[in-house]
């Protein structure tokens, strides 16, 4: 079951569920669309990638940076919600999760915040809780539940270049007149077609997220001494983000 932040980033990265006005320019050599499926296929294909971005709701705000690797099933990342901040790895299917006091305290209340606020502590990954945060941490789940919209019925169009992290882009723009939300899509210009990064905006949600360090090492290390969740009576890891409302 994917995570409330998951949900969240899904919401936005798929552009909001809008249906994009497609034009090309004059001399393209493949359609807009043509060039999102490209540039879909390319991203799922890396090995590994990190992602950085921050999602504004009326229910919360959501910063993040994840470090994946498809491969091998494991990751790092922090993240910053409810006043707090977590940081999280995934190492051969056991989440570790050190987080301080604002975060506990927000989703897990004052007990857990006093017990374990500045501690790692760990989980299975299979665990409920473990779940959650190891689906925050898994690229390819979230790039093949993202990068996966609805083609068959959306079009997109061609807006221009633009620069990301120091590399040229085409970037695609979109707008649903229905719902007033739009978003773009920013496809590097050189090497391998992958997406550099995507926004959305909406009467209810604003988000950005850029990707980069495409098939770069990723390894992270279990901690030391980490306490074990899954053997003592306390309340478990927190859940991250919230529940959004569904897109499209």
């Amino acid at each position: 079951m994917r995570t409330a932040l998951t949900r969240t980033l899904v919401a936005v990265l798929t552009i909001g569920g809008t249906v994009l006005v497609s034009q090309a320019p004059a001399g393209a050599a493949i359609t807009a669309k043509q060039l999102v499926e490209r540039a879909i296929t390319a991203t799922e294909a890396a090995v590994t990638v990190s992602y950085t971005g921050a999602l504004i709701t009326p229910s919360a705000t959501i910063s993040f940076t994840v470090a994946t690797n498809d491969r091998t099933g494991q990751g790092q990342g922090t993240l910053v919600s409810g006043g707090g901040t977590a940081t999280v790895r995934l190492v051969n299917r056991t989440v570790y999760l050190d987080a301080d006091a604002p975060f506990w305290t927000a989703s897990s209340g004052a007990a857990a915040a006093a017990e374990f606020a500045g501690k790692w502590v760990s989980t299975s990954a299979t665990t409920k809780a473990g779940r959650s945060l190891a689906e925050f941490l898994d690229g390819l789940y979230l790039l093949k539940d993202v990068f996966r919209p609805k083609l068959t019925n959306s079009v997109f169009a061609y807006s221009g270049t633009r620069t990301v992290r120091g590399k040229k882009t085409t970037f695609i723009r979109g707008h649903n007149p229905k719902n007033k939300s739009g978003g773009t899509l920013y496809v590097a210009t050189t090497g391998a077609p992958y997406i550099l990064k995507l926004t959305l905006t909406s009467s209810k949600e604003l988000g950005s997220v850029t990707f980069f360090n495409f098939n770069r090492p990723v390894g992270p290390k279990a901690p030391p001494g980490a306490i074990n969740l899954d053997l003592i009576s306390v309340p478990k890891p927190p859940k991250t983000g919230h529940k959004p409302k569904k897109s499209g």
